[in-house]
């Protein structure tokens, strides 16, 4: 099994400088590949990161959680958290995008994502671990969902886009 060498993007929302961002990466320059929630305003970042790592060629659940300026949290596979608490407040957001974020091409996700879905509310613990077993996201919650695509067909409901999965990650279908 290969071993992630740098770090690599899950999932990012962030402005077109990219000093301004929410993001959720696979840690790969740390031991033990850890998940990071990642917060950057300004240019200056803050993060909070899980307590284990992903094992690679396997499956996992990341939940990259955003609560406040003060708060964000990371859970992989409904547990391993890592909380942080710095204030930061990006502005300017424009982008979503999943396995890259704006100018950081050398960081793109190379693996496969299956469901990434955004709330504008932070989950619940018992949510997100429902989640990890495998709870349907488009069931949790559905009118605070912002965005949220199956990645077997690339519409996404909530926004009315439409994903194009040119330049992006392999993506696989269904949800494990």
């Amino acid at each position: 099994p290969r071993r992630i060498a740098n770090r690599e993007i899950l999932f990012s929302i962030s402005d077109n400088s990219t000093s301004n961002y929410f993001v959720c990466q696979i840690q790969g320059n740390a031991s033990g590949d850890p998940i990071r929630a990642i917060t950057a305003s300004g240019g200056a970042a803050s993060n909070a990161q899980t307590t284990t790592g992903i094992t690679v060629n396997t499956w996992h659940h990341a939940c990259a959680r955003f609560a406040s300026d003060t708060s964000r949290n990371i859970r992989l596979d409904g547990g391993s958290e890592g909380t942080e608490t710095t204030s930061r407040v990006p502005s300017g957001l424009s982008l979503t995008e999943i396995g890259t974020r704006a100018g950081s091409s050398s960081r793109d996700f190379d693996g496969l994502i299956q469901v990434p879905f955004v709330w504008n509310v932070a989950l619940h613990d018992s949510e997100v671990v429902a989640l990890s077993q495998g709870y349907l996201p488009w069931e949790m919650r559905p009118g605070n969902i912002i965005s949220g695509v199956r990645m077997d067909n690339y519409f996404d409901p909530y926004s009315g886009n439409t994903w194009s999965p040119t330049g992006m990650p392999d993506l696989d279908v269904g949800y494990r």
